[in-house]
């Protein structure tokens, strides 16, 4: 098999093509990406079609835990915030999460 051969080329010899003025600038500061938001109205169509805030709780009660995995993934790890006189304040919310935790609702299975 002969080896692959690399397109040539459009800039002559010795000269690199120009590139476009907002060339390596990224996306602007504070501008929004799009796909994250595509990405969470798509699955929030989709959890709606798949029977919404009921079928969650019925498979939620099935699979406690698995939600609870999820649920604690949802929980900020840490707060960061302004204090009276403008310092940033910092509090963790969530250090460790235990396999062997008591159960929190002790009249339910666990």
């Amino acid at each position: 098999m002969a080896p692959k051969k690399k397109p040539a080329s459009k800039a002559p010899a010795g000269k690199t093509r120009p590139k476009p003025p907002n060339a390596g600038k990224g996306r602007p500061k504070g501008s929004k990406n799009k796909i994250p938001g595509l990405f969470k109205e798509a699955v929030a169509l989709a959890f709606d079609e798949m029977g919404g805030v009921p079928a969650l709780v019925k498979w939620a009660k099935r699979h406690q835990t698995d939600f609870y995995k999820i649920a604690a993934r949802l929980i900020p790890h840490e707060i960061v915030g302004k204090g009276e006189d403008g310092e940033i304040i910092t509090r963790t919310v969530v250090t460790h999460v235990y396999q062997d935790a008591p159960n929190p609702l002790p009249d339910r299975k666990p």
